[in-house]
């Protein structure tokens, strides 16, 4: 894409950016060339090469998602970008702690197709070169390379908002990522993906701590350490996990170099007790047969902390497999 003009006539159009240090939206006039021709698609977008023409008449690549479904709500745009810009001033605050590598998220903003029928949205984002890697999800695990730093991140941002929200789905090239989920302990804002408390509870029961943890001095999720067996309290239940070695690229040698001589961290607690339980060892016991949405619905209702607002469940029932992988991780038969 770099060095090539796309054909098209350009066009002019409102770009929608999102400060979230003063949490406001401002909008300007910019000319961009779409070209009509989606080069990707996924079950609800599909991209489009778009390019950005200054003033001066240089162009800048980026790329633009719209939703396949023309009844998908505008404000779905608008969240995605919050999302992101809010992931973005997390990352910045991580880097203030002077990590072994430093990370970032893609600068995006909404673009509105003003002149054409319906003034039509765009998720639009710079475009980046690379190998695209995911790291987990928005209910935790960890990517094929299973990396210490954007795993870090994800518990940091839990701890250092005072227990506010967490920022997961970590993905994109290197440490330069993209399209976060943001789950927030009130469960109000960013979209259906924010699970609130109970995907917050599902992602941190998945997390492993590892050596960047430690460094930055985060309290230990899991006793963990390499291959070894760890434990995981999270609303009041304690399970029993195996942990894996990471790929840590050179970050566990440079945390390690650097690490404080403090005592080990003491685990999170959570805002409800209950019952600890435990597993006899590492494995986990079988899945128990799928159950109904509505079950599975009012299981994870059940679990959110009775000091959180409401959870929108209603992305569970038309994703069993995210119900069924909360459920599991969160202990409940």
């Amino acid at each position: 894409m770099a060095g090539v003009e796309l054909p098209g006539k350009p066009e002019r159009a409102l770009q929608h950016e999102y400060d979230a240090e003063t949490d406001r939206w401002t909008k300007q006039v910019v000319t961009v060339i779409i070209d009509p021709n989606p080069f990707a698609e996924g079950s609800l977008r599909t991209a489009y090469r778009v390019q950005d023409i200054d003033k001066d008449g240089n162009r800048k690549n980026v790329v633009a998602k719209m939703a396949k479904d023309p009844s998908e709500p505008r404000e779905t745009y608008f969240r995605d970008v919050q999302a992101q810009m809010v992931a973005k001033k997390w990352a910045a605050e991580y880097n203030k702690r002077s990590p072994p590598k430093l990370i970032d998220f893609i600068d995006c903003f909404v673009v509105e197709l003003a002149t054409r029928p319906g003034r039509p949205l765009m998720g639009v984002e710079e475009f980046v070169e690379g190998v695209f890697q995911k790291h987990n999800s928005n209910v935790g695990g960890q990517g094929s390379e299973e990396r210490h730093t954007p795993n870090a991140f994800s518990h940091f941002t839990w701890e250092a908002s005072g227990h506010q929200l967490l920022v997961c789905d970590i993905q994109g090239v290197g440490d330069l990522y993209t399209d976060p989920q943001v789950h927030t302990a009130n469960g109000q804002g960013f979209g259906r993906g924010n699970l609130g408390m109970t995907g917050i509870k599902a992602f941190l029961l998945r997390h492993p701590c590892n050596v960047i943890c430690e460094y930055l001095s985060l309290p230990r999720l899991h006793d963990n350490g390499g291959s070894t067996p760890g434990s995981a309290t999270v609303g009041g239940s304690t399970v029993i996990r195996s942990g894996t070695p990471a790929q840590h690229n050179g970050e566990e040698e440079h945390a390690r170099a650097f690490l404080p001589s403090a005592p080990p961290c003491s685990p999170v607690t959570t805002p409800r007790g209950g019952n600890v339980i435990k597993k006899d060892n590492a494995e986990l016991a079988p899945r128990p047969a799928p159950r109904s949405a509505t079950r599975r619905k009012s299981q994870i209702r059940d679990a959110v902390p009775e000091d959180a607002a409401a959870v929108d469940l209603d992305i569970d029932e038309s994703d069993e497999s995210l119900m069924e992988a909360i459920l599991n991780d969160l202990n409940i038969a």
